[in-house]
């Protein structure tokens, strides 16, 4: 199963961000729905759900929202994601930047979003919002979002057993891509 994101594509970042679009607190008439992953190019074998090729539309921001029951249960532990993007990306999580970077990344690498998840994170529902201007060559974004839970009767943080069946929240879900690369989560999932 693909998920879902709001998104908007258009020439520029100025052009299309709107106030509150990382908080969900704007004008949501103006978002599409697309699945993910987005790109544009082949990259081992990746089938991008939703285009993003037109030399019209180099911007774009996408939002999707996610429920954290406890956010206690993640206290000390950081908030990573296992990401591959083309270009010059910026991640909010409720509204807060957790990441930038003006450069891109054509393998799946494993970034720390905040040290403590507990900080950035809140009971209830979430929103990841991410932005990418696509500078030249390729563009893409693929993701998935994850902490540790900590059990209730130990002081350490330990992953969970991700057979347990916590829904995973990424942007491609669990599809293996080519020979190169095989995308892997090692650790149970938020949402």
């Amino acid at each position: 199963q693909f998920s879902q994101w709001e998104y908007i594509q258009g020439p520029s970042l100025d052009r299309i961000v709107v106030d509150g679009w990382t908080t969900g607190e704007d004008d949501s008439t103006k978002w599409k729905t697309g699945q993910a992953p987005f790109g544009d190019r082949n990259i081992d074998g990746i089938n991008w759900k939703t285009d993003w090729s037109n030399d019209t539309r180099s911007a774009i921001i996408l939002r999707r929202s996610f429920t954290v029951d406890d956010v206690s249960k993640f206290v000390g532990s950081p908030l990573m994601t296992k990401i591959t993007y083309d270009d010059s990306i910026t991640i909010y999580v409720n509204g807060e930047k957790v990441f930038h970077d003006g450069g891109w990344v054509d393998t799946y690498v494993d970034l720390t979003l905040a040290p403590d998840a507990s900080k950035v994170l809140k009971n209830g529902e979430n929103i990841i919002a991410i932005s990418l201007v696509n500078t030249a060559g390729g563009r893409q974004i693929d993701m998935n979002l994850f902490s540790y839970e900590k059990p209730e009767d130990q002081e350490a943080v330990e992953p969970l057993d991700s057979s347990v069946g916590a829904a995973q929240f990424s942007l491609e879900a669990l599809d293996i891509l080519g020979g190169r690369q095989k995308k892997f989560w090692p650790v149970s999932y938020l949402v």
